[in-house]
């Protein structure tokens, strides 16, 4: 008959072992996890009075002159405006272009070498068309003054709500009813 003693001793088996294991397991990757490095956060930006996708350009209420209906007058002034628009946006898509053609031959040379790209190098070869976006969207804002000047009230709200049609991207979710 074994003693009370001898019943409870802990006895080191299979059970115990792999318990262990297990727990030293958990207990590596929660603290792996808690002091991996966080994600690098390049710029945050805010939605700006212009709204989620912004005002349209001279160009885009241009093409959109007889929906808007226009009078003669307003059609040249706002052809006026698309010119010098136009003038100013050429060298900022030319810079753009040439930003994401960089862009695309730095990372297709990491793809080829067959190394990972990290995170930091991915951001920073998008750093440039970001940055050339944003010239592109700071010039389009800038004109909206002038052009808004050109149009009605009426205009200008169907102007936007045109712009804001043709630039919103509409997911499955949001066609379905959020499902």
């Amino acid at each position: 008959m074994k003693t009370i003693i001898e019943r409870l001793r802990p006895r080191i088996g299979p059970g115990l072992i792999v318990a262990l294991v297990v727990t030293g397991i958990v207990l590596w990757h929660n603290w792996r996890w808690q002091h991996s490095p966080k994600p690098l956060i390049v710029e945050h930006q805010t939605v700006s009075e212009t709204g989620p996708v912004g005002v349209p350009d001279p160009p885009f209420v241009l093409v959109r002159a007889d929906a808007l209906k226009l009078s003669a007058t307003q059609c040249e002034q706002v052809r006026k405006l698309t010119e010098e628009y136009t003038h100013t946006q050429e060298p900022l898509l030319a810079a753009a272009g040439a930003a994401t053609a960089e862009a695309v031959v730095k990372l297709d040379q990491l793809k080829a070498s067959g190394k990972r790209a990290k995170l930091e190098a991915t951001s920073s070869e998008a750093q440039g068309i970001s940055d050339a976006s944003r010239r592109l969207s700071d010039l389009r804002v800038g004109t909206w003054p002038q052009l808004a000047a050109v149009l009605t009230e009426g205009q200008a709200q169907k102007a936007k709500a045109a712009w804001a049609e043709a630039h919103t991207l509409v997911t499955g979710a949001a066609n379905t009813g959020g499902g």
